[in-house]
């Protein structure tokens, strides 16, 4: 049987000046660790030695396009192994082998502990604890870095799918898993089952590939059913995750819990609107008009105050849906946010988009509505609306209450302006 031992003591020993350092980025290592590629795979077909696994666990892999280190011929990456006179890659190893180690020490070496603690996680606890340790090696983020939170109607999906292309940021398996807020039952981690646990850590967010970037891809998931439950979530986030950044965009009242509804009833043929007109819908049974079912679920005010409560609020990023759909504002928003989260401002240049607006989709010539049933709508979500700007502006989110008024003050002066002389207005979402 080969020796793949024999192999690399005969054509890379340190005596002959052969050296096999990883590149600074580990993305490639010396040519002549490369010309011992077939013969190392030749012999791991037949090699029972766990130094062959050490060999080929440095050659550098591809994997979704991200570079990083694989070790594909170890079933069990804590296989026990013992060489002598084998030079290790680059950083990782600059000194003989000559105890007896493992994949995993080879894999994380002591400068590393926060990805070789992340390793194994999947659980939210484990999570926890690896954020613990002080020292992150080369890591740049967090595992995860960023939540986009919501609200429901506000852009969220445009922003998650112009984040995903930015190159520091490895994409989820899903926008939206709702691991946090349905999977575990709105307690997190207490109710949060272990098989979702495992699939929310290793597939949504990708935890592998995280490592293999050494922890310089930034991580995202944008569940926007977590917001509006402030009350349960807000602590329970923060105790279990507190180096969370969260996202949080907002858009006139009246036109998302109108987006909302309409949202239900075209692509889900169900809700309010299949029976009544939209102004009756919006005073009787949306998110607006203050349902029995209570604060949580009904307004902007009270979830901004449970996570401005629970989270610094220097983690906390706040959108304006209006400000952000502006031509000559988005990209400097989008590079506001960006700044926020740590990434490179200005990628991508493709324009943001509203992948789910209703603005001009569906009756770009408005929804008919007699004026005065608009002014009533004005006045339900108005107290809602000073609530909010006095927490944003209490915790510093915004610089002027006046400024962010006047944009939603604009949308309802201007489908005030389209009343007919029998009082009729052609209503336009924001």
């Amino acid at each position: 049987m080969t020796d793949v031992n024999d192999i690399a003591q005969n054509e890379l020993h340190p005596s002959e000046g052969a050296t096999n350092k990883l590149a600074p980025e580990g993305n490639a290592l010396n040519s002549d660790l490369a010309k011992l590629e077939k013969k190392k795979s030749d012999a791991l077909l037949n090699a029972a030695d766990p130094a062959a696994c050490y060999w080929y666990y440095f050659t550098p892999k591809m994997i979704s396009g991200k570079p990083g280190l694989a070790c594909n011929c170890c079933e069990n990456d804590n296989t026990n192994f013992q060489s002598s006179g084998i030079h290790g890659a680059g950083d990782l190893l600059e000194r003989d082998i000559t105890t007896t180690t493992t994949l995993t020490d080879l894999r994380f070496p002591p400068e590393t502990p926060f990805l070789k603690a992340l390793s194994s996680c999947d659980t939210l606890e484990c999570l926890r604890d690896a954020h613990q340790l002080r020292h992150r090696g080369r890591a740049k983020y967090n595992f995860p870095h960023f939540l986009i939170i919501g609200f429901q109607k506000t852009a969220t999906t445009s922003l998650y799918g112009h984040l995903a292309e930015h190159p520091q940021v490895l994409k989820p398996s899903g926008k939206e898993p709702e691991f946090l807020s349905f999977g575990c039952r709105y307690r997190p981690p207490a109710d949060c089952p272990l098989h979702a646990s495992q699939r929310y850590i290793n597939t949504t967010l990708r935890l592998q590939e995280f490592i293999e970037a050494e922890g310089r891809l930034s991580t995202f998931e944008a569940s926007t059913h977590i917001v509006r439950a402030g009350d349960y979530l807000a602590p329970a986030m923060y105790e279990i995750l507190p180096w969370l950044k969260l996202v949080i965009s907002l858009r006139e009242p009246i036109s998302r819990a109108a987006s909302m509804l309409i949202h239900l009833k075209d692509l889900n043929k169900q809700g309010c609107l299949m029976m009544k007109n939209l102004g009756e819908c919006l005073l009787t049974e949306s998110q607006i008009h203050g349902a029995p079912s209570g604060a949580r679920t009904t307004n902007y005010s009270f979830p901004m105050t449970t996570w401005l409560d629970a989270y610094p609020a220097e983690q906390i990023h706040v959108i304006q849906y209006e400000e952000l759909t502006e031509e000559d504002r988005q990209a400097p928003e989008l590079d506001r946010l960006k700044t926020f989260l740590g990434l490179k401002t200005g990628v991508p240049q493709s324009p943001l988009g509203v992948h789910n607006s209703r603005k001009y989709k569906i009756r770009p010539q408005g929804w008919k509505m007699p004026k005065q049933q608009y002014l009533d709508l004005i006045e339900m979500v108005r107290p809602d609306v000073d609530a909010l700007l006095a927490v944003l502006h209490k915790y510093g989110k915004i610089k002027s209450k006046d400024t962010w008024l006047d944009r939603w003050k604009q949308v309802w002066d201007d489908n005030l302006k389209s009343c007919n002389e029998d009082d009729v207005c052609s209503i336009l979402l924001s």
